[in-house]
């Protein structure tokens, strides 16, 4: 009999996503609903109808269910509900089914809830589905099928929760809907539906919990799409023109790059420059288009992107009427409603920024327009730094982006004004209807920067085309002038106002592109090739970090990453398919004492660092110390980055002194934020969107060859072996009372226990392991990292104190209990279903690694029983993430110690479930 024959009862029922079904049913404009798995209909389908029934627009609800037995108790249960429709079909054909080895590769790289199952189990179910499907005689592709049936070509709202296997074939075939509501996203079923999703563009994320059961989200499609077109004018671009493309490839949305290339005539609102002296003369152009090498570039990026990019030019010669007319050549072909953006060939912007500032105009449909503040650079090293002159007329500058719809027309380019007819059949500035304003642009960090006069061809076309008489001769005398701040009109005689000129160095600004004398000599930084990632701390940090690098590389796939690590690891870092190179230093020269003392190996390590010749380096703790401070600031790298970070290891002197050397600083609000989602911070940093992040390692095959023949050598069963982590190196983490906790549920179920750290764990793990009656082997000082961690991955359960290795059991997958203590609680907490936490909350929690008592309380004294009742949670299955709290009415405060309190307060960002048994 299959499993599939078995009447369950229901999961949703009567939980958070019950009822953000039924809220969803009963408040939307929708005509049709589909819930993929409907079981015997007492779960989500009763969410679904309680909500449907007073929806005013009358929804029909189409339910899906495979299993025979199921499916007759859904009929026969809602054949009385004339708005719903059951089939006893299964989604898709067995033919999208995954393959064994697909399930086993996700089995074996993403920590999952399938985890706390064997693989052959799994791999059981996988095949009992199939079978089931193959032999129903059920319609195979009943999503079509219903389709087909009942006229739909797109349902409203769909939800997916069927087989654990058919997740990915049914969103491709629901994809676009509505609403898009997912169970178990912590399972084959929906992760990695769940992750395409949170990266749609076209999808926005409207609730997640993934402390729910298996956990869920609910993501709703964008109402307004909003694509970017961008539109440039251009004669002789070089070498600007080149930056754009590399930055606009990585917009996670439709985009499009109009550019308009040729002379634009003196008539019209580019005339003024003629009572200047301004002229066209023949050294600027070949029959009317560039002569520096810019049409050919153009001709390449309309082969390469014939999809992203049109050019308009003029034929025979002829010149444009001015550049108004230059800016209305694209409208025409405009004919959806768009960001419309103006992106001058030297008005540099990062991807983060256009991202952001699209996000803006999505999140607050009722702005027209956006004016923006820029750097503007008078010279290569040089930039203007007052506002509300030349360079950056707050409310008339720089005006770049309009909300367009089509029929919306040019007035004029210089200033740029685009008009829209009303109700009235009048014309408005759309500018002037409700734009972000300079300030509030600069707030969301949209500070592009204007290259306008950085090269000698610049100077010299304004010098003709605009008439600024002896224009090249002044700003040459600019650049050599003796000290800054100057004023730029004691050199520039067309500029009226106040306007001060100083250094880049002076004002900490790192150009996204470096001149030196000749526009060849430009060197772009919109497309880095060696990103150098700097992790000075220890092992547990480092695994925390690791699920960064595959976003990394995906965003810049022609990167190499180079991580700077302790050499205890670095072959952690070595086995990664997505580091290039590793650069390892032994950390016992480097503590916050000695770390500037040994000068000769400080300067041996810092010359490795500084032959990279990084494009980016990124200092990647959150605590910044002074050793990755020195790392990274003396790297040489062209853009640091790094976090604002806190004050728990540097001084606030320290910090506020190298801020400025820092060319970003990352702002991870919140004191109790999860390291992991610091990390995920870091991410939108750099304009990559991010599934939430789970520990993770990569090992070898002669690692898992080396574990496999642990296990047969020992005679030691997977599902009967504990693996133990205590701490020698930190006193205070270490737990005294091991055999107590272990004694009983190893003996009773006839568990072994192995003990795993380095070497200077050995004796206290010799004491932890003195549980009578039952099998123990110390391994610590034995194993590699690699090698621990395949270890760890057989185990049935971990347990020990809050170290890396807790974390290298989350990123293999290994169930694992954590006893935490509260010097930074929760904050490199796990944070995994897999994980149980074992805690006795004080109220000194929070104490950043100085405890005020001369007992570590929050450890020593946590009752074995506790951990007993968290190791006993954690070896049966579980749906969400357990904090098994010590209860208040089992501490005694000592005389001058601590008073029990909650430690709810530190939790604001883990979805976990508080358990506080009484013993």
């Amino acid at each position: 009999m299959s499993e599939l024959d078995m009447i369950i009862p229901p999961e949703i029922s009567g939980d958070e996503l019950y009822n953000i079904i039924k809220k969803l049913a009963t408040e939307s404009q929708i005509s049709s609903v589909l819930e993929i798995g409907s079981s015997a209909g007492c779960g989500s389908t009763e969410a679904f109808v309680l909500g449907l029934q007073n929806n005013p627009h009358h929804p029909r609800l189409f339910c899906m269910e495979v299993s025979k037995p199921r499916f007759a108790q859904l009929q026969q249960r809602y054949s009385s509900e004339s708005h719903v429709f059951c089939y006893n079909v299964s989604s898709v054909p067995v033919s999208r089914f995954p393959s064994e080895k697909e399930v086993e590769l996700f089995y074996t790289w993403i920590p999952s809830a399938l985890n706390y199952f064997p693989l052959e189990r799994v791999l059981g179910w996988l095949r009992q589905d199939i079978a089931y499907v193959r032999d129903s005689g059920a319609h195979q592709n009943g999503i079509q099928l219903i389709k087909q049936e009942q006229g739909i070509s797109m349902f409203d709202m769909v939800l997916i929760d069927g087989s654990e296997f058919t997740g990915m074939a049914e969103l491709e075939e629901v994809y676009g809907a509505e609403y898009i509501l997912l169970d178990d996203i912590n399972g084959f079923k929906n992760r990695n539906n769940y992750q395409r999703l949170m990266e749609d563009p076209a999808y926005s994320l409207l609730q997640e919990n993934w402390g729910v059961r298996n956990g869920y989200a609910v993501f709703k499609k964008n109402t307004q799409e909003l694509p970017i077109h961008f539109f440039t004018i251009v004669l002789n671009g070089e070498p600007f023109i080149r930056y754009h493309i590399d930055v606009f490839k990585q917009l996670p949305f439709r985009w499009h790059w109009h550019i308009i290339e040729g002379v634009a005539d003196l008539v019209h609102d580019t005339s003024w420059s003629v009572a200047s002296g301004g002229k066209i003369t023949d050294e600027f152009h070949c029959r009317g288009l560039s002569n520096d090498g810019t049409s050919e570039y153009l001709d390449w990026l309309s082969r390469n992107f014939p999809d992203n990019i049109t050019v308009y030019r003029k034929v025979g010669g002829t010149f444009w009427s001015g550049k108004l007319e230059m800016v209305m050549a694209p409208l025409p072909k405009i004919t959806e409603e768009c960001l419309l953006w103006q992106v001058d060939v030297d008005e540099l912007w990062t991807a983060d920024q256009l991202i952001t500032s699209r996000s803006m105009f999505v999140s607050d449909p009722t702005k027209s327009a956006a004016f923006y503040t820029c750097t503007f650079f008078v010279g290569p090293r040089l930039v203007t730094i007052n506002r509300s002159c030349y360079g950056n007329y707050t409310g008339s500058e720089w005006l770049r982006t309009w909300r367009y719809i089509p029929e919306d027309l040019w007035l004029t380019h210089e200033p740029p004004r685009l008009y829209r007819r009303n109700d009235h059949n009048e014309w408005s500035d759309i500018a002037v209807l409700n734009p972000f304003t300079n300030s509030e642009t600069e707030q969301a960090g949209l500070l592009f920067q204007h290259f306008a006069y950085t090269v000698d061809s610049q100077l010299h076309f304004k010098e003709i085309y605009y008439g600024y008489s002896g224009g090249m001769d002044r700003w040459r005398l600019l650049q050599k002038a003796p000290h800054f701040p100057v004023r730029l009109s004691a050199y520039f005689s067309w500029v009226p106002d106040g306007a001060i000129v100083d250094t880049i160095e002076s004002c900490g600004i790192v150009p996204l592109l470096t001149v030196a004398s000749l526009p060849q000599d430009c060197k772009f930084q919109s497309s880095p090739k060696r990103i150098l990632i700097i992790r000075t701390d220890t092992i547990g940090d480092n695994v925390l970090f690791m699920p960064v690098l595959p976003y990394l590389k995906k965003r810049y796939p022609d990167a190499n990453i180079i991580v700077c690590c302790q050499d205890v690891v670095a072959e952690l870092y070595e086995a990664s398919p997505f580091v290039d190179e590793v650069i390892s230093f032994n950390h016992s020269l480097f503590n916050q004492f000695r770390a500037y003392t040994d000068e000769q190996y400080r300067d041996t390590i810092m010359q490795q660092i500084q032959a990279v010749k990084a494009d980016i380096a990124i200092n990647a703790n959150y605590s910044r110390q002074l050793l990755n401070e020195y790392f990274t600031l003396g790297s040489g790298a062209l853009e640091k980055i790094g976090f604002y970070g806190d004050l728990s290891e540097i001084s606030a002197e320290t910090r506020d002194a190298d801020n400025p050397l820092y060319s970003k600083l990352i702002d991870s609000p919140s004191e109790y934020k999860p390291e992991l989602q610091r990390h995920r911070d870091l991410l939108v940093s750099l304009g990559i969107a991010a599934q939430p992040l789970f520990p993770k390692i990569w090992t070898t095959f002669e690692d898992v060859l080396f574990a496999e023949q642990f296990f047969a050598t020992q005679e030691l069963d997977p599902l009967k072996t504990l693996a133990l982590f205590v701490t020698g190196r930190h006193e205070e983490k270490q737990y005294p009372r091991y055999p107590d906790a272990l004694e009983k549920i190893c003996r009773e179920r006839g568990y072994a226990v192995i003990a795993i750290g380095a070497a200077n764990d050995y004796e206290v793990s010799e004491q932890a392991l003195k549980i009578p009656g039952v099998r123990v082997i110390n391994l610590c000082g034995s194993l590699t990292l690699r090698q621990s961690a395949e270890v760890i991955r057989r185990c049935r359960c971990a347990v020990g104190a809050d170290t890396g290795l807790s974390h290298i059991a989350c990123a293999v997958g290994t169930p694992h209990v954590v006893i935490l203590w509260g010097g930074h609680f929760g904050r490199f907490f796990p944070y995994s279903p897999l994980t149980t936490v074992v805690c006795l909350p004080l109220e000194c929690y929070g104490c950043n690694w100085q405890c005020p008592h001369q007992r570590w309380h929050c450890v020593k004294d946590i009752d074995p029983r506790i951990i007993e009742i968290a190791v006993s949670k954690t070896l049966v299955r579980r749906l969400d993430m357990p904090l098994v709290v010590q209860n208040p009415a089992q501490w005694e405060s000592p005389a001058g110690g601590p008073a029990w309190k909650s430690c709810e307060r530190w939790l604001d960002s883990a979805n976990v479930r508080i358990i506080t048994p009484a013993l």
